[in-house]
């Protein structure tokens, strides 16, 4: 997996943790949508949904346990939201 890839992924996540803060703090009724969809040339869209969209093309290859691997590994996350080891 490119570093870019990886960071393009990490965006992602980073904004979904963020928007899921941003709706758990709220003082009433929040919503968060992900929407995912094939485009041409091996990339996905991803549309996250939350009052506000947010748009991500990211590159597509096929990484099976890579991705899972990538999304465990804290980056700038508090102690409380790091993975158990």
């Amino acid at each position: 997996m490119s570093h870019s890839t990886s960071e393009a992924h990490l965006e992602v996540m980073r904004r979904i943790v963020k928007l899921y803060e941003e709706a758990f703090d709220h003082d009433g009724h929040a919503e968060l949508k992900i929407d995912i969809r094939f485009l041409r040339r091996g990339q996905k869209e991803v549309v996250l949904h939350s009052g506000k969209q947010y748009r991500f093309v990211l590159d597509f290859p096929r990484f099976g346990r890579q991705l899972s691997e990538l999304l465990m590994t804290p980056v700038d996350a508090p102690a409380d939201l790091a993975p158990p080891r």
